[in-house]
């Protein structure tokens, strides 16, 4: 059954820019002037992590077919040359493993509309050790989860915006619980806790109203 649209309380300056898009698992707040999501949200439930014969990744990277004008995805081929240690990936926000339990949701979490400009190493470092645990927790209750970027470290050849950090807010255990990474090389190899931060520094940060 498709969710219902989760609304998100925006400042007026990020509502200026957005346009929200629903998908099956989850909504997204795009932002054309960055070509990118201001923000994701989704509900992680605990049927999405206990399916039977759960999906390996596919990468079928793709532009999103609702937004005209979405980035493609080789918009994102820009490591050919450069130092590994500055390596981009195209970095979920509604992650990859959290949609795989149906074809069609795992096809839209593809949709670059759903991502942003990671070091790789953070990528699969820091940020990845908080979708690990997200998955933990949703075994025994549902998460409403929102993530985004912060900033500027600058722009891809195609426009789209390198974000100098990277947020989540998680709903679990009837509070927000929110953290801040610095979208960075050296975010790795330290876990997600010490990138917890208060709602009042996020709301701050981002101009949500959690």
């Amino acid at each position: 059954m498709k969710k219902p649209i989760l609304l998100l309380f925006l400042s007026t300056a990020l509502i200026v820019h957005a346009q929200t898009i629903q998908h099956h698992d989850y909504v997204t707040h795009y932002n054309p002037a960055l070509k990118e999501p201001d923000s994701v949200s989704w509900y992680l439930t605990p049927a999405m992590v206990s399916c039977a014969h759960p999906m390996g990744r596919t990468n079928r990277f793709a532009a999103d077919p609702q937004i005209p004008g979405s980035p493609q995805p080789s918009d994102y081929a820009v490591n050919h040359g450069v130092p590994r240690i500055s390596w981009i990936d195209l970095g979920h926000l509604f992650n990859a493993e959290d949609a795989a339990c149906d074809r069609q949701f795992n096809d839209e979490c593809y949709y670059t509309s759903n991502m942003l400009p990671q070091y790789q190493s953070f990528n699969q470092g820091d940020w990845k050790s908080l979708e690990i645990q997200e998955q933990v927790w949703a075994k025994t209750r549902t998460l409403h989860i929102i993530a985004g970027g912060i900033g500027s470290r600058g722009r891809l050849p195609g426009g789209e915006n390198i974000p100098k950090y990277m947020y989540k807010a998680i709903y679990i255990n009837g509070q927000w619980t929110c953290y801040i990474f610095p979208n960075d090389p050296s975010s790795k190899g330290h876990g997600y806790a010490p990138w917890q931060r208060s709602k009042q520094e996020l709301n701050t940060q981002t101009g949500l109203h959690l």
